[in-house]
């Protein structure tokens, strides 16, 4: 399969897109498993993934994913800008945020 991802699982491409699609579920009010199902299933697990960069979507999953949130591919993988509304940026900040202090963690964890 195909996926959109430039650099391969785990590449900053791909975390950037994983935090593109956690901020759009979010702002959908979808669970992970009801946009895994929604896209086509896959494993429970499936949308966790994606979202922590750690797998990137196949090009027909992306495309579903886009219509879903109602943006283009471009919106979706970052080449564009979303166009978004106030509140949108309040929640992608807010999920940026989230994703900051969770790596925070994870680093004071270790040391």
């Amino acid at each position: 399969m195909r996926t959109i991802s430039k650099d391969g699982p785990g590449s900053e491409f791909a975390k950037n897109l994983g935090l593109r699609i956690r901020a759009c579920r979010k702002e959908s009010g979808l669970t992970g498993k009801e946009l895994s199902k929604a896209i086509g299933g896959g494993a429970d697990n499936l949308i966790c993934r994606y979202e922590k960069g750690e797998i990137s979507p196949p090009l027909e999953k992306a495309v579903k994913l886009a219509s879903i949130f109602n943006i283009s591919l471009d919106e979706l993988a970052g080449i564009k800008p979303r166009k978004t509304t106030s509140g949108d940026v309040s929640s992608d900040l807010e999920s940026r945020l989230s994703e900051i202090e969770r790596r925070l963690s994870a680093l004071e964890e270790k040391a």
